[in-house]
């Protein structure tokens, strides 16, 4: 009876090299108009900006045990860690695909009856960035 014998290392190379992990992650922060409602974690960034939009509202309706929410009273931004921290909108699916792009993401969605666009005035958002 003959035996065939594998090599291991070579067999185990094949299966890393056949996973493909496309998914894309980030660090998320949700913010309500009076800043003491909020949701923190990770996320998953679909293909498209508008996929992302609608799994975004599912996930905030679904924590925040709402039946309505109209995500158009949110703006959805990215920290941009390269430049000061800063908040940058993310309106369309071009500046979309850049984040995806990127090695460490932090989205940030505010509700638009908070006026600070900058992280250190909103406490709660610096806390949460300070931390990751």
């Amino acid at each position: 009876m003959l035996f065939r014998i594998l090599d291991m290392t070579d067999f185990r190379k094949k299966i890393i090299d056949n996973f493909n992990d496309s998914t894309v992650k980030a660090r998320l922060f949700v913010l309500n108009s009076d800043e003491t409602l909020y949701l923190e974690g990770f996320i998953e960034l679909d293909e498209n900006f508008e996929e992302f939009v609608i799994f975004l509202t599912s996930e905030i309706k679904f924590t925040w045990n709402m039946k309505l929410l109209d995500i158009s009273s949110f703006l959805i931004l990215y920290i941009d860690t390269e430049n000061d921290n800063r908040l940058i909108p993310i309106k369309s699916n071009d500046i979309y695909q850049l984040v995806r792009k990127m090695k460490d993401i932090f989205i940030v969605v505010l509700h638009q009856d908070i006026e600070s666009r900058i992280i250190e005035n909103i406490p709660l958002v610096f806390d949460w960035f300070m931390d990751n």
